[in-house]
């Protein structure tokens, strides 16, 4: 069971923040058959049929930047909601706000996870998309869907086009510093959070983490943010299973205790990992 975390009530400055990476999405799906692929062909074996039907579909861009949780991403869903709702992790520890990517598989992560999510602006049927109803959990004040935290686009990968996905990030930290809610939630993607953390290494899909955000903090730069998104850049570990439900304690190879965060952040801490071969 995860350790309680709550805002100092003495600094009104300070807000807990819950960061969810969504479950696994079918684009996560598609690239780890292109992987497994390769990985293949370097050993001079051929790839599997399901790998190669898999990775053609990722000439589809469309379909992978707004693509529906995978098969996996359901069984994940299911699992951590089972186990959220087993240790009433959204009433104890006090979240009020939950804010989420307009992007389906955030949408749908939400939905499963935390039973909390807006209406879709869509036609969508429920079919099609179980979050497009929308719903909220007894104990939320709010739910929200937020344009800005849309995942990191094409474009935004381009050296030209960073500018105006940090512009993004800094404009969402601006918003959570803005919020009379002092616990929140978040669901989201890996790269946003990679970059708005200033990590090397991406948060599994549905992994569930907790930092301390100091609002005083907000829109400060640090001296080696560029350094350390070029770095973020050559990184492309895209890990998309869990090793087991134990609690995390070090990322890039520190501690969570040694972990300096940028621009007001602190205190990340772990508490739910989905774990494949998990049983009640």
């Amino acid at each position: 069971m995860s350790t309680e975390v709550t805002s100092d009530s003495k600094n009104k400055n300070i807000k807990t923040i819950y960061l969810i990476r969504h479950a696994e999405s079918e684009e996560n799906r598609r690239i780890g058959s292109l992987k497994s692929a390769f990985l293949g062909l370097g050993k001079f074996k051929l790839p599997s049929k399901e790998d190669v039907v898999a990775s053609m579909e990722l000439l589809n861009v469309s379909a992978q930047i707004d693509s529906d949780v995978s098969d996996v991403g359901e069984a994940q869903i299911n699992q951590l909601g089972k186990r959220i709702a087993k240790d009433d992790f959204i009433r104890k520890m006090g979240i009020e706000l939950v804010a989420h990517s307009p992007l389906k598989r955030a949408r749908q992560t939400s939905h499963g996870m935390l039973q909390t999510v807006t209406a879709s602006n869509t036609t969508s049927s429920v079919e099609v998309d179980s979050s497009s109803l929308g719903s909220k959990h007894p104990s939320i004040q709010r739910v929200v869907e937020l344009d800005i935290l849309t995942e990191r686009t094409p474009k935004e990968w381009l050296p030209t086009h960073y500018s105006t996905y940090a512009k993004r990030i800094k404009s969402f930290e601006i918003w959570l510093s803005q919020q009379k809610e002092e616990v929140i939630a978040v669901v989201g993607h890996s790269q946003y959070f990679r970059s708005m953390l200033g990590l090397k290494t991406k948060f599994h899909n549905v992994d569930v983490w907790s930092l301390q955000l100091d609002c005083s903090g907000v829109g400060i730069e640090t001296k080696d943010e560029e350094k350390e998104e070029i770095d973020t850049i050559k990184d492309d570990n895209d890990d998309v299973g869990g090793d087991g439900c134990a609690i995390v304690t070090e990322i890039d190879g520190k501690s969570l205790d040694e972990l300096v965060l940028p621009r007001g952040w602190r205190q990340l801490k772990h508490h739910y990992r989905y774990d494949p071969n998990y049983s009640e």
